[in-house]
């Protein structure tokens, strides 16, 4: 009875995994979905490309503060789980 029920976990895992992989697979244009890309006139097209790169530029833009961040922010995790291991030589 045990094994059946692993048995079916494990299907029932890998099936979901199989569909979270080939929803991920889906091909894009812009990062929006192909068919819905299909579906947009040549003007809507035009904006969908535009907005895509301001966001890009964007993200380029905005990508050493969010570097920094991201440092800053493992130092002070850091510094936190080192002040909980040591309280009495907090600096």
């Amino acid at each position: 009875m045990q094994k059946n029920k692993l048995r079916f976990t494990i299907t029932y895992l890998i099936a979901l995994l199989t569909g979270l992989v080939l929803t991920g697979c889906q091909p894009t244009m812009f990062g929006m979905p192909q068919d819905q890309w299909n579906q947009l006139t040549p003007q809507q097209q035009a904006q969908v490309i535009d907005a895509y790169n301001q966001r890009k530029q964007t993200e380029a833009q905005n990508a050493p503060i969010m570097a920094a961040i991201g440092a800053a922010s493992g130092v002070l995790k850091n510094k936190q789980s080192n002040d909980f291991a040591n309280p009495g030589f907090n600096n």
